[in-house]
């Protein structure tokens, strides 16, 4: 498993992964630029984020063609495709079964078009911008 990032909980959840001996099985890797090489070597993205806007990471991950899990705290508008909610509420065993309840996505090549076509596609935005401003 990989953590990515390093939110206000980082300390206690590597805390945590040490009390569980699951040192060997986690990988910190903290705050990252290569994001994109990162989730091309993910079978899933989990987000189980306690306060969170709209993530792009997880525009970022379902462009990849990830599928992606996420806590029922995220906004809906990241919820383009393959994609599950969990409430945070519940046990990690069952959070653990959902996510092994998952099909692996092995025809990836799919998850770019599938965002753009949902309006996450920065050169067409840019170009509306650009147009909004010289109405100006």
């Amino acid at each position: 498993m990989i953590y990515l990032g390093d939110g206000p909980l980082f300390s206690k959840i590597k805390e945590e992964v040490k009390e569980l001996e699951l040192d060997n099985d986690v990988v910190f890797l903290g705050k990252r630029n290569d994001i994109p090489d990162l989730l091309s070597s993910m079978d899933i993205f989990i987000l189980p984020s306690l306060f969170e806007g709209l993530p792009v990471v997880g525009v970022e991950a379902q462009a990849s063609g990830l599928p992606i899990v996420l806590s029922d705290t995220i906004t809906e508008e990241i919820c383009l495709f393959n994609y599950k909610y969990l409430d945070l509420k519940k046990s990690p065993n069952y959070w653990a079964k959902e996510v092994l309840s998952i099909k692996r996505n092995d025809n990836r090549t799919q998850g770019y078009l599938n965002v753009k076509e949902k309006g996450f596609d920065i050169s067409q935005e840019a170009k509306k911008l650009e147009k909004m401003y010289l109405k100006m």
